[in-house]
C-alpha cells in the first residue's frame, strides 16, 4: 500500500515537472515570436501591425495597374497605354527586402526598364544598324508611407492580437513543433552519424530559429487575413510618392525647310527627355469600395513638330518634258517654316473607383498642359481587372473615353475611344 502511494506521488510529480517545463518553453516561443513581431515598424497604439497591412496593400495596389505611372508591388509588370501609343516593360526591386517571406516592411520601390511605341517597329531597337528614335529608358522611385486602419471596436481587435494570435496561436504552433521533437532528433542523429562534425545541439538551435521566425510571418499573414474579412475593422489607407524620369536612347531629326522656295534643309534635333513626380492616396472602405486619388505633375522637352504646330505639307513637282515625253509627277512631304523646342509643363488629377467586392469601376482624370503648347484633356474610364492566382489581378484593363481640347492650335477639340492594359507579374517586390 505505502509503496502504490509513493509510486502515485512520484507520477504525480514527474507530470507536474514536466507540465512546468512544457508552459516554460511555451512561453519562451511566445516570448521569442513577440520579439520579431515588436519591431520598429510595430506601434501597439495602432493595435494591428504595419507590416500586416503591407501585405494586404501588396495585393491590392495591383488591380489599379493600367499605365507606365501607376504603383505595381510586383518585381515585373508591363503596360501597353493606346492614348500615347507605348509599351513599357519594368522591372522593379525593393532595398528593404531582407527575407523572401513576403512579410519584409516595403519603404521604398525602385522601378527601371524600357519605353516603346507601338507603331512603326516599336520591338525593333534598331533598324539598319541604327538605334530607333522611338525607344527609351526609364527610373523611377517610389516612398511608401505607413497608412493607417479604421476599427470598429479597438478594444475587441486588441484582444484578438493579445489573447489570439500572440497567445492561443503561438501555443499551438509550438504544440506542433513540439510533436514532431522525436521525429526531428531520430533525423538529426541520422545526419551526425554520417557527419561526425554535426553538433546536434547547434542543429536543434537553427531549427528552432527558423520555426520562430516561421510563426512569426505566420502571424502576420494570418493578422493580414483579418483585415480582409472585415471582421474588426471598416477599411484603410495608404499613400505614397513617385519620380520618374525618361531618356531617349538616341536624338531624333527633323529635316526642315525655311521656307518653300528652299532648296536645301536644315537638321533639327530633338532629345524628349521627361521627367515626373506624383502624390497618390488609396483608400479603401469594405462596404463602400475602393476609392485611388493622384495628383501629377510632367515636364518633358517638346518641339513645334511633336506638338503639331508645324505640319508636314506635301508638294507635286511636275519636270520638265517634251511631247514624246510621259509626264511625271514627283510628290515630297516637307517641314516649312521656324521650327522651335521648348518645355511642356502639365499638371494631372486623377480618380479611381471599384465598386465593393466588385472587379470593374469608374474613373475619371483631367490633365492640362502649360508653356508654348497648351492644351487640356479629359478622360472618363471603365476600368476592370481579371482575376489570377489567389484572388489577386492577373490583367487590369481600362476602356476610355477621352476629349482634347488644343488651345494653341486655335482650340480645336477632338474625342477619341481607347484603352490601356497593366499586367504585373512575378513575385511582389519583398519575396
Amino acid at each position: 500500500m505505502n509503496r502504490t502511494i509513493t509510486l502515485v506521488f512520484l507520477l504525480l510529480i514527474i507530470i507536474t515537472t514536466i507540465n512546468a517545463q512544457t508552459t516554460a518553453e511555451i512561453d519562451k516561443f511566445k516570448t521569442d515570436v513577440k520579439q520579431f513581431y515588436e519591431d520598429d515598424t510595430y506601434d501597439p497604439e495602432k493595435f494591428m501591425h504595419y507590416k500586416a497591412l503591407n501585405i494586404i496593400f501588396n495585393q491590392e495596389i495591383n488591380k489599379l495597374l493600367t499605365e507606365a505611372s501607376d504603383l505595381s508591388t510586383r518585381s515585373a509588370f508591363a503596360t501597353l497605354e493606346e492614348e500615347d501609343n507605348r509599351l513599357t516593360l519594368g522591372y522593379s526591386i525593393s532595398p528593404d527586402n531582407t527575407t523572401t517571406s513576403g512579410t519584409d516592411y516595403v519603404n521604398t520601390i525602385w522601378s527601371m526598364g524600357i519605353q516603346a511605341d507601338i507603331e512603326d517597329n516599336f520591338s525593333s531597337l534598331a533598324v539598319d544598324n541604327d538605334i530607333q528614335n522611338n525607344i527609351g529608358v526609364f527610373v523611377k522611385f517610389t516612398k511608401l508611407f505607413k497608412g493607417n486602419i479604421w476599427y470598429k471596436d479597438a478594444s475587441k481587435i486588441q484582444n484578438f492580437r493579445d489573447q489570439y494570435l500572440l497567445d492561443e496561436a503561438l501555443q499551438y504552433k509550438y504544440k506542433k513543433y513540439y510533436e514532431s521533437s522525436e521525429e526531428r532528433a531520430l533525423a538529426l542523429q541520422k545526419k551526425q552519424s554520417l557527419d561526425n562534425t554535426i553538433d546536434i545541439e547547434d542543429e536543434k538551435n537553427k531549427v528552432y530559429i527558423n520555426t520562430v521566425k516561421k510563426a512569426y510571418e505566420e502571424t502576420l499573414k494570418d493578422e493580414a487575413e483579418t483585415i480582409k474579412t472585415g471582421n474588426y475593422i471598416t477599411g484603410y489607407r495608404k499613400s505614397w510618392t513617385s519620380f520618374r524620369v525618361y531618356m531617349p536612347v538616341s536624338l531624333t531629326e527633323y529635316e526642315v525647310y525655311k521656307e518653300e522656295s528652299s532648296t536645301k534643309a536644315e537638321t533639327k534635333k530633338y532629345y524628349p527627355v521627361a521627367w515626373e513626380g506624383s502624390l497618390s492616396g488609396y483608400f479603401k472602405s469594405l462596404t463602400k469600395g475602393t476609392l485611388q486619388l493622384t495628383g501629377e505633375y510632367k515636364g518633358f522637352m517638346n518641339n513645334s513638330i511633336a506638338a503639331n504646330i508645324l505640319k508636314e505639307r506635301t508638294f507635286t513637282t511636275i519636270p520638265d518634258n517634251t511631247p514624246t515625253t510621259p509626264v511625271e509627277l514627283s510628290t515630297q512631304n516637307k517641314f516649312i517654316g521656324d521650327y522651335d523646342s521648348f518645355i511642356t509643363h502639365n499638371f494631372k488629377g486623377d480618380l479611381v473607383y471599384f465598386f465593393p467586392n466588385q472587379f470593374f469601376g469608374l474613373s475619371a482624370s483631367f490633365d492640362y498642359s502649360l508653356g508654348e503648347y497648351e492644351a487640356s484633356t479629359w478622360k472618363l474610364g471603365i476600368p476592370f481587372y481579371f482575376k489570377g492566382k489567389n484572388n489577386e489581378a492577373a490583367v487590369s484593363v481600362e476602356l476610355q473615353w477621352r476629349e482634347i481640347h488644343e488651345k494653341t492650335l486655335g482650340g480645336e477639340s477632338t474625342h477619341a475611344l481607347g484603352f490601356s492594359i497593366g499586367i504585373p507579374f512575378g513575385n511582389y517586390v519583398n519575396q
